[in-house]
């Protein structure tokens, strides 16, 4: 007996260190995975920051986001160059992050003045160099082109000795599309008080509005006619805007109203 109890405790002692031997080997596992696991950060971060310094942008954004809005940007050019496809000037066009300097001799010419941007482009291609376009990746959105210092010194100089000429072409060009609105407007609605149709001349014909009268989605001409005095009637015939006052939702108030102003459309064109 004496010489077994020994043993049992040694059998013990070495099953304990059996047991032991569990945990360590789980660890050893844990440890590999984590190995693993900072290797793959370590590469995932190294790819990110070489997108960050092809776009431009010190944020780390994925790759792929990247490449999708500079896909976008792109497209954007090749309409902008000579419209769907492969436009005749797609390879004087590229893009430019706006923490990226211009090009040695190039300068920035702000977006805004149509005039001058347009005229920067064109004469940039006709001379065989690439206009940039230069973008802001953080608030994406455009702030103006990188063109050439020569061009567009000359350019400023061109618009500074047309600026007389080319504001009178533009009134004569408003006063043409004014007349021109009046007219499909009486033509369709010929018993529209005179208050009425200055009214909707001014309000959904304003240039540079994009309302219904200038909108570019609106190809029908007669259909901007209906939908910008149908508008005028809605807002200052027909008590709308005073069940708006009243909380009532915007969808219901067009519904409470509707056949009003579909009676004074009819009384000014004249149905009876």
């Amino acid at each position: 007996m004496a010489t077994t109890f020994p043993r049992t405790r040694r059998g013990r002692g070495t099953s304990k260190s059996r047991r032991r031997t569990l945990p360590s080997s789980s660890s050893s596992s844990s440890s590999s995975t984590s190995k693993r696991r900072r290797r793959r950060a370590g590469r995932a971060g190294k790819a990110s920051a070489t997108a960050a310094a092809a776009g431009g942008e010190g944020g780390g954004k994925p790759a792929g986001r990247t490449d999708a809005l500079h896909k976008v940007l792109q497209k954007q050019l090749r309409k902008r160059a000579g419209g769907k496809g492969k436009g005749e000037n797609e390879d004087l066009e590229d893009i430019c992050p706006h923490t990226q300097d211009p090009p040695e001799g190039y300068t920035l010419v702000p977006k805004g003045d149509v005039y001058i941007t347009r005229n920067c482009r064109t004469q940039t291609h006709a001379a065989g160099q690439t206009v940039y376009t230069v973008y802001n990746t953080k608030l994406r959105k455009t702030l103006g082109l990188y063109i050439p210092t020569s061009i567009h010194t000359a350019v400023l100089s061109t618009a500074t000795s047309t600026q007389t000429t080319r504001t009178a072409a533009v009134a004569a060009k408003d006063e043409r599309d004014t007349a021109r609105a009046r007219t499909q407007l009486l033509t369709s609605f010929p018993f529209i008080p005179a208050a009425d149709l200055d009214a909707v001349l001014n309000h959904a014909y304003m240039k540079g509005s994009r309302r219904v009268g200038r909108s570019g989605t609106v190809g029908d001409e007669g259909r901007k006619v209906e939908l910008a005095v149908e508008a005028h009637v809605r807002h200052v015939h027909s008590g709308y805007e005073a069940l708006l006052e009243k909380g009532v939702e915007r969808e219901e108030a067009r519904g409470r109203v509707r056949e009003k102003v579909r009676d004074v459309k009819a009384l000014w064109r004249g149905d009876g």
